[in-house]
């Protein structure tokens, strides 16, 4: 079976979202920002430098995106990762709470890990100095 066709579980924090979930939300989202940006698609392309077939391909489900791609999608629309992925107001409840859900929890972490690093690498400046 191919990777694409898969529909794998993701786990966080004792919270299971299906990966098709994820991705038709993030497709849903990229889209939805592009056309309120008044990008096309080979515009919004030219700006994150990738071509206009890998964004069709991930608007449309059939490709995943990177992190580095997310960050770029993020710049190039001028909004936060996070709301990439925040599920349309249009889905039903169970996927939206759940989805909220996965996201808070990996908000607080990840600001957990950015405030420890900004720790760390102050603390290193400090001796330094």
């Amino acid at each position: 079976m191919s990777r694409q066709k898969q529909n794998i579980n993701i786990k966080v924090k004792g919270l299971t979202v299906k990966e098709t979930e994820v991705r038709q939300i993030l497709s849903f989202n990229i889209k939805q920002f592009r056309k309120r940006k008044g990008l096309s698609q080979a515009k919004l392309a030219e700006r994150m430098k990738i071509s206009t077939n890998y964004l069709s391909d991930i608007e449309t489900c059939r490709g995943w995106v990177s992190p580095l791609s997310l960050a770029k999608l993020a710049g190039a629309l001028e909004i936060e990762v996070f709301e990439l992925f925040s599920p349309p107001k249009n889905k039903p409840m169970n996927t939206a709470t759940l989805m909220n859900r996965c996201l808070d929890d990996l908000s607080a972490s990840l600001k957990q890990s950015f405030e420890k690093s900004l720790d760390d690498t102050i603390k290193k400046m400090r001796k330094t100095l």
